[in-house]
């Protein structure tokens, strides 16, 4: 189970974001964290059951970050990835709010260069999710996504069979070279 909620004093576009996470992840639940500390996010996983958990930060008044964490012990463990945002792309602003519930799969184009793959990767990982680099297996009924928009842009969007419809929502991570630096370490 992964438990989603926001860092201190979230917008309103930042709790919309965890919304449409918890729609189109599985076996997710949403919880308002209100004032509680990291430590008590740690217990109330634990009270879920939940043994993730992401945290949805603010910057500029909307989503800037989106962190992952493992539930060790009862205390939280920032793991891989560590995702930036420069814009998202809302269920609502798509037109639609879509329910996900089924087998889902981490996708990205087969010629995708090395980061792009990676950040697939590190998503199978945490989501225990399997990662394809085409997204042509009508086994599963959707997939998360990675593609490059330019250097320092990734996308990273939620879709659905047959044709890949794109359900939301859309995330669009920003690279700098100084965090390329430190991850290349």
């Amino acid at each position: 189970m992964i438990l989603i909620t926001t860092s201190h004093r979230p917008t309103q576009r930042i709790r919309s974001l965890c919304k449409d996470l918890n729609r189109v992840l599985p076996g997710t639940i949403r919880i308002n964290r209100g004032k509680l500390s990291i430590r008590c996010l740690a217990e109330k996983a634990i009270e879920y059951k939940a043994d993730r958990v992401i945290i949805i930060d603010r910057r500029q008044g909307g989503p800037g970050r989106i962190q992952f964490y493992k539930n060790v012990f009862g205390q939280l463990e920032l793991t891989s990835p560590n995702i930036y945002l420069k814009r998202v792309k809302l269920q609502e602003e798509l037109g639609q709010k879509t329910f996900i519930r089924g087998s889902m799969v981490v996708t990205s184009s087969w010629n995708s260069e090395k980061k792009i793959k990676e950040l697939a990767f590190q998503l199978s990982n945490f989501f225990r999710i399997p990662y394809l680099e085409n997204f042509d297996n009508s086994d599963f009924k959707a997939s998360i996504h990675v593609s490059p928009l330019s250097e320092y842009e990734t996308e990273i969007s939620f879709k659905m069979p047959p044709k890949a419809k794109e359900v939301g929502p859309t995330l669009i991570v920003q690279y700098s070279p100084r965090q390329e630096t430190q991850e290349g370490k």
